[in-house]
This record gives C-alpha cells, sequence and structure tokens, in this order.
C-alpha cells in the first residue's frame, strides 16, 4: 500500500474502511448511508455503541477498528439544556473531540470533525470567515470551540467543517418541528404559528454535509493527503426562522392544501420552558463558504431548494403513517 506525507508531515494511507461516530444522528445517519456511493465501507457507532467521552473505550475502539479515517458526528446539541449542563455539554463537545483526536494520532489516520456556526458571537455584519476570531457566547458554543482547538492541537491531519441550522428526514429538528406543531392540532386550516425574525443564518441539509464530509474525503484519499484546516459549509443563502418556517408552510399548503398563518416574533419574546436557561444565540451567524469551494471545488445548494425537498419527504413519511 502506497504511503504519502499529509499536509502537516504525517502519513495518510488510503483504504476504505471509515469510522463515523455520532451515526445515530442526522449527520451520522446520513454518512453511513452514503458512504458506498463514495467507495467507503462505513462502521457506524451511535452513542450507545461508543460514548466518545470515554477516552479509555475511544482509543482501544479506534485501534480495534483501525479505519482509514474517522468522522465525528457525535455531539451535544441541546442549546438551552448546555446552560444547565456544562459539565455534560463539554463532555462530549470538548473532551470527547480531545478523546478522538488523540486515538487518530495514535494510530495516524485523519479525523473530521463536526462543528457549528455557535463559536460565533454574531455581532459580525456580513458572512464569517474560517478567519473570524471566534467568541462564543453560549455554553453550547463554548464546548464545540474547545472540541475544534482540541482537534487542531492532538491531530496533525484534520478537516473542522462548522455548519449551521441542520435539517434533515431523521431525528429532532426545525422541520419536523413546524410540522408537528401542525399535526398536534389536529391539520387544522388557518393554524398559527409565531416563529423567531431576529436571528440569521443559513438551513442546511444534513444529507448534503454527509455527502460534503464524504466528498473531502474521497478527494483527500486521490491526493494521498489532507488539506488540514477549518471550512465552513451551509446551504447557500441567508434567512431568519421566520423565512425559514415561511418556506415549510408554503410547501405545507402545496402539498395538503392546509394553511397556517405565521407571524414574527423577537428571540427576547420567544418563550423557553421555565425549567430551562434560555441560552444566547448569534444573531447572525452566516457562514462564507468560498474557501470549501475553493479547496475542494464544493458549492452549496440553495438552502430553498433543499428545505422544499425534505419538506415534501417529511409530509409523505407522516402521510403513510397515518
Amino acid at each position: 500500500m502506497m504511503v504519502a506525507a499529509s499536509a502537516r508531515g504525517g502519513e495518510y494511507m488510503p483504504g476504505n474502511k471509515i469510522l463515523i461516530t455520532g451515526a445515530g444522528g442526522q449527520v451520522g445517519l446520513e454518512a453511513v448511508r452514503r458512504a458506498p456511493d463514495y467507495g467507503f465501507t462505513p462502521i457506524g457507532l451511535t452513542r450507545a455503541e461508543l460514548d466518545i467521552s470515554d477516552a479509555a473505550k475511544v482509543m482501544q475502539t479506534v485501534k480495534d477498528i483501525a479505519p482509514t479515517l474517522l468522522i465525528n458526528c457525535a455531539a451535544y446539541t441541546q442549546v438551552d439544556q448546555a446552560e444547565s449542563e456544562p459539565d455534560k455539554a463539554h463532555a462530549v463537545n470538548g473532551r470527547g473531540a480531545k478523546n478522538l483526536a488523540l486515538a487518530c494520532q495514535a494510530i495516524n489516520i485523519p479525523l473530521f470533525h463536526l462543528s457549528t456556526d455557535y463559536v460565533f458571537d454574531g455581532n459580525k455584519t456580513g458572512l464569517y470567515l474560517e478567519t473570524d476570531t471566534p467568541n462564543p457566547t453560549s455554553i453550547y458554543g463554548a464546548t464545540k470551540l474547545a472540541g475544534e482547538q482540541a482537534v487542531i492541537e492532538h491531530c496533525k491531519q484534520y478537516i473542522i467543517l462548522r455548519t449551521a441550522w441542520v435539517y434533515g428526514t431523521d431525528g429532532h429538528n426545525f422541520i419536523k418541528t413546524m410540522l408537528d406543531i401542525v399535526q398536534n392540532h389536529g391539520g387544522q386550516k388557518n393554524g398559527h404559528v409565531s416563529v423567531v425574525n431576529d436571528q440569521f443564518g443559513s438551513p442546511t441539509f444534513a444529507r448534503d454535509i454527509a455527502k460534503t464530509l464524504l466528498e473531502i474525503a474521497q478527494i483527500s484519499q486521490n491526493r494521498e493527503h489532507v488539506a488540514s484546516g477549518i471550512y465552513h459549509y451551509t446551504g447557500d443563502g441567508t434567512t431568519s426562522w421566520y423565512g425559514f418556517a415561511d418556506i415549510i408552510f408554503k410547501e405545507l399548503a402545496a402539498q395538503t392544501n392546509i394553511q397556517v398563518r405565521l407571524s414574527p416574533t423577537t428571540t427576547k419574546q420567544y418563550p423557553t420552558p421555565k425549567n430551562l436557561k434560555k441560552a444566547k444565540r448569534p444573531i447572525n451567524s452566516a457562514l462564507d463558504t468560498t474557501k470549501i469551494s475553493n479547496e475542494f471545488n464544493i458549492f452549496p445548494i440553495d438552502w430553498i431548494e433543499s428545505v422544499i425537498q425534505v419538506t415534501r419527504e417529511i409530509i409523505k413519511q407522516k402521510e403513510s403513517q397515518t
């Protein structure tokens, strides 16, 4: 087997077996499903199968499986709950990332790590670049930033992919929440929903994120090195949560004739369950994706097209279940 020098002086050994942690989540599920399309044999481990906060278990598992690449989709993602559970959030997002980085470095394989727009404070006007200084305003964002720093410090071959506003056909996400609200009201016409209109970002399809990670893996294998660094990938375009919901409900009306009356509200006015502290979210977390396009020839897909596609798929899922 040919061995080539990596971008940071290590060695990258091309092969087909990849390990995907967090395989029960939205992006992890899609990565496992799509990996064969890119010539990889996926080994997906859910949180129940591998708790990445367990350093010894991570090291032993990675050594036993001996993949040629590890894609980490595992994360603590409960943004508000993290404010009351900082240790739990850091155990996964911070120390968990460090554990994976050390294990990957121990057997000299690349680590692809999924991160978030929440590492930024949202005060910038315009799109965030990879070179902009992170300044998280929430426990969740701070723990994800700690994970990024751990990957950079402890693994020579890495890709950190920041993304935002993730949704898909699996798991819990914004599209499902909006459609569930309607369903829980009996699918009544002229229902009413209020959605935040003062936070801006880019909705991103989990399937597109997974395909992006796998395409970078394939390109890196063909190049016989990994272009280590931080990259941004989101859906193309920027909107508010209100704008996101508007597309969902327009598609719902087109598919089912159910009309939903949508009204804007502010972050301050939006209710949070009494048992949770409200995390401060970035007002603007739109990410610039120029770097990933220049390096890998990967271009984001229009966020509206993807939201329409996924909304249709979820509506069909719900119809088949009734």
